[in-house]
């Protein structure tokens, strides 16, 4: 498999000019970072708190913040053994009619994207031709009817993960900065149950490049998150 060569950074002028305020999902707990989310068409104005920032956004309405998650990710994933080799990991969930939502950790500070989850309500994917949801996990799970009728309707479906790996613990000159970037995702993933009160599940793939693995929990206590 040939590697093309990871895309260039987006210019930082183009992504700050996408992170409106209405794309700010909650400031963090820790570490004075903000997480956004949005989606390729549209971007709710969805909640604020005191802290770190969270923002959600969609491909359609962001192409340049769009842009740099597929290149953080493919960066990512390379560092550690895998990738799509493609200058970006961007895929036809993230671009579809009814798109994924991008959550990110961004850094006031460094002006830099740390970290990041897609996701989808499950109730909202759409069905193909053939009857089939559009979900990422659909080709490697048959969905039953009773798991689509008990539990896809309560149900997060998240993936791509990743957190920027010059921010990661691993690389030693940045641990201070570094060390509070997957709590700041379980921030946003904890601010989505708030978002969303209906959610009971999420679940999706978790990828170790030597193997997958299926990661499936159960919202007991939204006070854990």
């Amino acid at each position: 498999m040939s590697f093309e060569r990871i895309a260039k950074p987006v210019e930082r002028e183009l992504l700050l000019a996408e992170l409106r305020e209405d794309k700010l999902l909650r400031k963090t707990n820790k570490g004075s970072n903000e997480i956004y989310c949005f989606t390729a068409h549209e971007c709710p104005n969805l909640m604020q708190e005191v802290g770190r920032e969270i923002y959600c956004f969609t491909a359609h309405e962001c192409p340049n913040l769009m842009q740099e998650v597929g290149r953080l990710r493919e960066f990512a994933f390379r560092s550690a053994g895998g990738g799509t080799g493609k200058a970006t990991d961007i895929d036809e969930y993230d671009i579809a009619e009814t798109p994924y939502h991008q959550l990110i950790v961004w850094s006031p500070s460094e002006q830099q994207i740390l970290g990041g989850y897609r996701y989808i309500v499950c109730k909202d994917a759409k069905q193909n031709n053939e009857g089939e949801l559009q979900l990422a996990t659909t080709h490697m799970f048959h969905f039953s009817e009773q798991f689509k009728v008990e539990y896809l309707p309560y149900t997060i479906e998240l993936g791509r993960s990743f957190v920027h790996p010059d921010y990661q613990s691993s690389n030693k000159r940045v641990v201070p900065k570094s060390i509070f970037i997957l709590d700041n995702l379980w921030d946003g993933i904890g601010a989505l149950v708030q978002v969303f009160p209906q959610i009971k599940y999420f679940f999706g793939i978790g990828a170790s490049f030597s193997s997958d693995k299926v990661l499936f929990w159960k919202n007991y206590d939204v006070s854990t998150l």
